[in-house]
């Protein structure tokens, strides 16, 4: 029943999503998706096992399709055209010979294993890579939190290897709640990618490209090595070298940077990004991306909202009247874009929400 349930959804969904107004590459991908999960629950719901098989194959294809839409906002090209041939291959013997197909049944379900672990790993890679650029480019929390798209794949992981289990092993005695968990785990899965599909846009963003300032004032500025320069600071296994940036001007931008961010406070603009803050330094990102990484042991996500989150404690720790001021205040002054992750930082940061730290340091007072 609760496969059915699932199904009615899942056309819901799939009909709202792809009638949005203005469609993203994967919303296509999120459409067929659902479109194709229907057909595999009916497909079990029905007991089709065979057929199953072939469905979980492609249903696995356009996930990782979906996700890497919304990550890399790419079009699809032939060369994706070849995730399709294990499921025309596996669905072709079934087709044509299905007694070969049901003689080597389990052959089949540890190739499909095989198979679907791959693609959520490879799944689990373009989701934890995109983190890592977005944390490395932004200093929006909420942009960065990708947990929903693990939900999903743990989701669906759940759902295909509770399978694998009732086929091998088949406990009698715990078929029908294994059966009940899956079906359970299909309705999560269809929700979360009905919902997430619904409400959100595309995560992606353009990456952060070399338009900056003109390279000759930033050679003369930070004396950039050129082609056949052989100075010792750029010799081979030198950190710098892949950046242009010699070890005496790095440690002169991050003096400069620090001075800028401590005098001109740019992290309260709460959409500050990477290629702000160097424009507004007058060099090249991935200058900025170097000096963070290697003498301040940060990425851009961590430098900024560090800053964030010290702003923050200096309004906290004011006299008595602060607590005029809300909690949410503090946060849009100080650079942040909501209260929620104003208050996951923060706690990360000092051990103790922003009410917290507040009352204590009030107590701290009256002592």
């Amino acid at each position: 029943m609760l496969l059915f349930i699932s199904s009615y959804l899942a056309i819901f969904y799939t009909i709202i999503i792809f009638m949005k107004r203005e469609r993203h590459i994967s919303d296509i991908y999120l459409s067929v998706c659902l479109f194709w999960m229907i057909i595999f629950m009916l497909a079990t719901a029905l007991r089709l096992q065979n057929i199953c098989i072939c469905l979980t194959l492609l249903l696995y294809v356009f996930l990782y399709f979906y996700i890497a839409g919304i990550t890399r906002s790419s079009a699809f090209k032939i060369k994706h055209t070849l995730h399709f041939i294990p499921f025309c291959v596996s669905f072709a013997i079934y087709i044509f010979d299905a007694e070969y197909f049901e003689a080597h049944h389990a052959l089949f379900v540890c190739l499909r294993a095989c198979l679907c672990t791959l693609y959520i790993y490879w799944m689990r890679k373009l989701i934890l890579s995109y983190t890592r650029f977005l944390n490395t480019h932004y200093a929006i929390s909420d942009r960065a939190d990708l947990s929903w798209l693990n939900s999903l794949v743990f989701c669906l992981a759940c759902c295909y290897y509770t399978g694998v289990i009732d086929y091998f092993i088949r406990p009698v005695a715990v078929a029908k709640m294994q059966s009940e968990i899956v079906d359970f785990t299909y309705f999560l899965f269809v929700n979360i990618v009905g919902l997430k599909g619904i409400r959100r846009n595309s995560i992606f963003v353009t990456p952060i490209l070399s338009e900056h300032p003109d390279p000759v004032e930033s050679q003369e500025k930070f004396n950039i090595p050129e082609a056949g320069d052989t100075d010792e600071d750029i010799s081979k296994g030198n950190s710098y070298l892949n950046y242009g940036l010699k070890k005496k001007d790095a440690l002169a931008l991050a003096e400069r940077l620090k001075e800028y961010m401590d005098k001109e406070k740019p992290y309260i603009n709460a959409d500050l990004d990477l290629r702000d803050l160097a424009a507004l330094l007058n060099v090249y990102p991935h200058y900025v991306t170097q000096v963070l990484n290697t003498l301040f042991n940060q990425n851009f996500y961590e430098f900024v909202n560090t800053y964030r989150v010290n702003e923050a404690k200096k309004h906290l720790e004011k006299s008595r009247r602060v607590n005029k001021i809300s909690i949410l205040s503090i946060a849009y002054d100080c650079g942040f874009n909501s209260k929620s992750s104003f208050n996951r930082i923060f706690k990360r940061k000092t051990g103790m929400t922003p009410s917290e730290f507040r009352n204590h340091h009030k107590e701290e007072n009256e002592d």
